[in-house]
């Protein structure tokens, strides 16, 4: 492939304006942006306001468990501390592009490895200096067991090493080609920063003091109630952050956060229930925001439980899920009822796919190929503190007892759920799961048969293993394309870890007062460095 040549070929510092126009031009691209493709919408710019430095914003969560990106407690939980407090190498925009962050540039001199220039005269929050040896001090603490990160397995797939060329120089060298390395390193925890002073201090454990070099840094942390943070005065952006001070409250109950935002005791709240969108906004003093995401609303199926490892058994729970009927009522239409297993707003998405359509009696035949005609006991999980994943699980309730499957919902606790689903202990779990601009990300942590939410409840199978690891492993858009649609097919054929109902929007609600927020079309991020109140 010649464009493939062109870009091993390569030997000098590229821009982003320059990674960009070759992807636009056809060519592989540096950071691979064009894979993302031009499906979604682009968030507006706000109109051109003159920013106001000081103040205060006040935004509410459901949960908050921990601040060390490597050590994630709940999932998405823990993005609105690491969004303020911590940098990576490289990071995304709200659009998704690949954008430079602590590495200012970089190049790629071989198919196997990256070199990464980093800025300079940049300050952590406890004053100490970032450069090329804390990089290479944060992947040895990924690594090593006794940090207990949940990202290790990942990392050891992705990265063989990394070495310090001089203080502000640094290798990356990976297994070999990897179309998903800079997503992988830019949207989650795999590239960020954090102090190596502070982990010694902390003993290892940043729970509840996360020091990074973010646009803030930690005040006070009440555990369940609040947590604080400062703007740090020697950060490295010039100007930024306009805000003084972030207070993040912990709120479990929708209805309290809703009713704070009305009164102005708060400003600012995300993952808002799709029911109140439209009330919100019709405040005139609120701002109602959503736009499609990436992130997948499923049915998590153990597949290494009787009677579940029974894939005739997982198809007819498939057939006998109306996902139009969920999408409508439980996500009020905001969201795209499911196809297949990605969401269409992906590049590679095939709209002929071959999924599931809504049929009782394909379904109740399919009970009796799997032996029980007359249906069977299932527990089903949906977490606290999602009330539509709640009401979803009801809705699937009554569904599935139209074929005779009698369903129990429990829902426990947020963490307790999460640590169920890693364990493998349960039998069928409503939720939602992270939708990564580069899929790899998402099928390595889920889908593979040690991956993490995976390896104690999916049947293994050798052929998505490979396809994931072969879409990873060529640059070539198309063959990407060819073999994330194969695989696709699989997932949906075994229903294999999940069997995916919709796919989510993104939802925030604020009052007028802030400006400069971006809705990012990665789930759960909040990113507060622009956002001023007036």
């Amino acid at each position: 492939m010649e464009g493939q040549r062109d870009y091993w070929a390569l030997r000098r510092r590229v821009s982003r304006r320059e990674m960009l126009g070759r992807a636009a031009r056809g060519g592989v691209g540096l950071a691979m942006v064009s894979l993302l493709g031009c499906a979604a919408a682009k968030e507006a710019t706000p109109t051109a306001v003159k920013p106001v430095s000081g103040g205060k914003l006040t935004m509410a969560v459901s949960q908050m468990l921990g601040a060390d990106p490597h050590r994630p407690l709940a999932g998405g939980a823990e993005r609105p501390v690491r969004e303020q407090v911590y940098h990576g190498i490289c990071n995304l925009s709200p659009d998704a592009e690949i954008v430079p962050d602590l590495g200012e540039s970089w190049e790629i001199p071989e198919p196997d490895r990256i070199v990464f220039k980093l800025k300079k005269g940049v300050k952590f929050h406890d004053g100490t200096d970032f450069d090329a040896a804390a990089v290479k001090f944060n992947y040895d603490r990924i690594m090593d067991p006794a940090t207990q990160a949940y990202d290790k397995p990942r990392l050891e797939q992705a990265v063989k090493s990394v070495e310090v060329t001089d203080s502000f120089t640094v290798t990356y060298r990976l297994p070999g080609p990897s179309a998903s390395f800079f997503y992988n390193v830019a949207a989650e925890n795999l590239g960020v920063i954090v102090s190596p002073a502070a982990v010694k201090k902390y003993n290892n454990d940043l729970t509840q003091k996360g020091v990074g070099t973010g646009p803030f840094q930690h005040g006070e942390w009440v555990m369940d109630d609040h947590l604080t943070f400062q703007r740090f005065p020697e950060y490295w952006g010039k100007g930024l952050p306009y805000l003084d001070t972030v207070l993040i409250r912990i709120i479990p109950d929708e209805t309290v956060r809703l009713t704070m935002l009305k009164t102005g005791e708060l400003n600012f709240i995300h993952r808002v229930e799709p029911r109140y969108m439209k009330t919100l906004g019709e405040d005139p003093n609120l701002v109602a925001k959503w736009r499609p995401s990436l992130a997948p609303l499923g049915l998590a199926l153990n597949g290494l439980k009787p009677p579940l490892n029974n894939k005739a058994l997982r198809q007819a729970i498939a057939y006998a899920i109306d996902k139009k009927a969920i999408t409508d009522t439980v996500l009020d239409g905001m969201a795209e009822p499911a196809l297949g297993y990605y969401s269409s707003q992906y590049w590679f998405h095939n709209p002929n796919i071959k999924g599931y359509t809504y049929d009782l009696a394909k379904a109740k035949a399919k009970l009796a190929e799997g032996g029980y005609p007359n249906g069977f006991d299932l527990e089903l999980v949906a977490w606290s503190g999602f009330p539509n994943h709640t009401a979803g699980a009801e809705v699937v309730q009554a569904q599935l007892g139209k074929i005779g499957i009698r369903v129990k919902v429990v829902v426990p606790e947020y963490a307790k759920g999460i640590a169920q689903w890693r364990a493998g202990e349960f039998q069928a779990l409503l939720g939602k799961t992270s939708g990564p601009t580069d899929p790899f990300r998402h099928n390595t942590a889920n889908l593979m048969k040690d991956a993490p939410y995976c390896k104690n409840s999916c049947q293994p199978n050798a052929r998505i293993d490979q396809l994931i690891i072969a879409a990873d492993q060529t640059y070539d858009k198309a063959e990407r394309k060819r073999l994330f649609n194969e695989l696709e097919q699989l997932l949906l054929d075994e229903v294999h870890f999940q069997y995916v109902i919709a796919h989510d929007t993104n939802r925030v609600a604020y009052n007028k007062r802030v400006q400069g927020f971006l809705l990012p079309l990665e789930a759960d991020t909040v990113n507060l460095t622009k956002v001023w109140v007036s």
